[in-house]
């Protein structure tokens, strides 16, 4: 009786491990064909931390788990022994394509790239006075990635808050190109009698990146999305490859790709307030964290996020289906790390080291519709897209100043009293601006900076509006009999920083970089003028640069600096 029960038992095992070669034989001739494959793991919620640092996972289907891998994440996959199976295609989708810009006009139809092209430099040029073209940087194969500025002239005296909205980062999501196309034309062709409208081009400075992967959207060639792929060129997950608040610059195991290099150097040249990254797949409006749960760890702005992602579910529903937005929790509204964790996304890389509030918009379940339903898409979404922007961008803001000079500062700290960690206060910008989003409430707020004495102000915000407060900082180091001229002899920017740090100064002399122990960790030299530090080799943290000046009134100054990684 044994022998026979241990016959059957080998039976038993040979036919599933046949059928697991079949399926690895089916992956592997799917990654030889596309250099990418979709598949459907067996696996508890709680193995998703260390799975997700291997394949590239994409949500939940049935009781399965569905990820991307490719050649190298799918031969690491294999050493895990999970059960898994082939997501199989059905065949190659056609999609109705625009090859010329008058068939966008119903906005039925995918464009091609030469059409998505020509749309955004018309969109630019046919708005002079309102739009800007960008160019953020080109791709692994040399395509444009592109930035419509958006705002008007009118309020030069308000800081404006800055809001980046960007979509298909994976290139087989595309409902949110053709979103964020129509989103910019809507924007432009109606500024003129749309007050919501007007007053958004008043009081904020709008970035659209309809295509943050075009190398994935045209993976088969530019007339054509039917073999559209998550990967970029290099079979690489860019919202994987950005760096991680925990695992660091490599999360992902690969290098920076030159589109994850071009939306970082953009990012922080630009100095972003806020922003949303337009996905497909599901439909849920997904906040920080990616890389922790609610329960591990809570952004400083939880409460804030969770707000404003309803009142933007709320917007949407007002005109969807009642299905619309309740694929993965029912309110439509997830923690990222709730649903499931990843690492490298670029929603915390921006909120973690950019203290850009960014959150991440799941907005079809099917990744790229048929065009014929865009149309349908526009409408739900048309208004809350708007709406966010209005959103998130109310809360207090203004420009800080030398009480003495009236001259711009720069790297000054907002800290709101009860919400804000060192970590994820934000800082003003290089032309003296701060925009800190928050809730209808009353609010204490402290600004420091190095050199400066803090300055601590109470304020209200109301449900409907932002609060302008301009702010004069008066100077510690320097007495009332020197010249109210005087600034600090050098500029650096941007602080915080990570690999290079820019110094501009009128004297020539030396520096030396201490940390907060008083500990010597590079010295060098300067000239008058522009000068480039190379601080890649430094750790993150706080530190001082100190400057020995040669022939000048002042011998020496020192200026905070905060390094990031």
């Amino acid at each position: 009786m044994k022998k026979l029960l241990a016959f059957f038992f080998l039976i038993v095992i040979s036919i599933v491990c046949k059928g697991q070669i079949s399926e690895r034989e089916k992956v592997e001739s799917e990654l030889n064909e596309r250099g990418e494959a979709i598949i459907l793991i067996k696996a508890e919620h709680s193995d998703l931390n260390s799975l997700s640092r291997i394949v590239s996972l994409d949500g939940k289907v049935g009781n399965e788990w569905s990820a991307y891998v490719n050649r190298k994440q799918f031969n690491n996959f294999l050493e895990l022994n999970y059960t898994y199976r082939l997501f199989e295609r059905n065949g190659t989708k056609a999609y109705n394509m625009a090859s010329e810009i008058e068939q966008m006009q119903s906005w039925n139809r995918y464009p091609t790239y030469g059409v998505y092209i020509e749309m955004m430099q018309n969109l630019a040029e046919q708005h002079p006075t309102l739009c800007k073209l960008d160019t953020i940087g080109q791709s692994t194969n040399g395509r444009l990635l592109l930035c419509l500025q958006i705002s008007n002239n009118s309020n030069s005296n308000i800081a404006k808050p800055k809001f980046f909205y960007s979509s298909s980062i994976h290139g087989d999501e595309l409902t949110g190109m053709v979103m964020l196309l129509r989103l910019a034309d809507s924007i432009l062709s109606n500024h003129n009698n749309n007050p919501t409208i007007q007053d958004l081009l008043s009081s904020t400075t709008i970035y659209i990146c309809p295509l943050a992967n075009p190398d994935g959207a045209y993976a088969q060639n530019n007339s054509s999305i039917s073999n559209a792929t998550r990967y970029n060129a290099n079979y690489v997950d860019l919202n994987r490859n950005f760096p991680d608040p925990i695992l660091g610059n490599h999360a992902d195991g690969e290098a920076h790709q030159a589109e994850t290099i071009a939306f970082i150097n953009y990012a922080k040249r630009e100095r972003f307030d806020f922003a949303a990254n337009l996905h497909g797949g599901a439909e849920v409006c997904n906040f920080p964290w990616d890389c922790w749960t609610s329960t591990s760890k809570k952004h400083d702005d939880h409460n804030w996020f969770q707000s404003i992602c309803s009142e933007f579910v709320s917007e949407v529903r007002e005109s969807s289906p009642n299905y619309y937005f309740t694929d993965v929790t029912y309110n439509g509204v997830t923690n990222g790390g709730d649903w499931y964790v990843i690492n490298g996304s670029r929603q915390d890389y921006h909120n973690f080291f950019l203290r850009c509030r960014e959150i991440t918009l799941e907005i079809s379940s099917i990744k790229t519709p048929q065009a014929s339903t865009l149309p349908s898409y526009w409408q739900y979404l048309g208004k809350g897209l708007l709406k966010l922007i209005s959103l998130s961008t109310k809360g207090v803001n203004g420009f800080i100043t030398d009480s003495l000079s009236g001259e711009s500062l720069d790297s000054v700290k907002v800290f709101i009293e009860g919400i804000d960690s060192d970590e994820l206060s934000i800082f003003s910008k290089q032309d003296g601006s701060y925009c800190r989003a928050l809730l209808e409430g009353n609010y204490t707020m402290t600004l420091s900076k190095e050199g400066y004495d803090n300055k601590t102000i109470s304020f209200g915000v109301g449900a409907e509006s932002s609060t302008h407060l301009n702010i004069s900082m008066t100077r510690n180091n320097v007495s009332l009999n020197e010249p109210p001229t005087t600034k600090h002899l050098a500029n650096i920017s941007p602080n915080p920083c990570n690999d290079v740090l820019n110094l501009n100064v009128i004297c020539n002399g030396e520096y030396c970089i201490i940390n907060s122990h008083g500990i010597v960790l590079q010295k060098g030299v300067f000239q008058s003028g522009e000068n480039t530090i190379d601080i890649s080799s430094l750790k993150s943290g706080i530190c001082f640069l100190q400057l020995k000046y040669k022939a000048c009134v002042y011998p020496s100054e020192t200026l905070k600096m905060i390094i990031e990684e």
